[in-house]
């Protein structure tokens, strides 16, 4: 049986983290919060083997590699990949190739 922590991310993970917000809103004592984030959506491409919540994250919309620390920028896990992810070889790829 292979135990894992839910909370490490492992390659090929959905993560998103805020990258924003539309507008703040203000309480009776005039302290401002943020509301409305706008997110960020990446798949984490590598774990650090040092630090597990090192990882480096390939940005959809940037389209750029992210390094982050998941705890301290506030990553969120969306989506789990598998424990085994399938690569195919080059021979499979050929084999698809028009």
């Amino acid at each position: 049986m292979v135990y894992e922590n839910k909370s490490q991310p492992r390659k090929g993970d959905l993560v998103r983290w805020v990258k924003e917000h539309r507008l703040y809103v203000s309480d009776e004592y005039g302290n401002a919060y943020p509301h409305n984030p706008v997110y960020e959506f990446g798949i984490v491409m590598e774990v650090s083997h040092v630090d597990a919540n090192a990882v480096i994250i390939f940005g959809f919309t940037p389209r750029q590699l992210i390094i982050g620390d998941i705890m301290k920028d506030e990553i969120e896990i969306i989506s789990r990949a598998p424990l085994r992810l399938y690569i195919a070889t080059p021979d499979e790829i050929k084999k698809y190739e028009k």
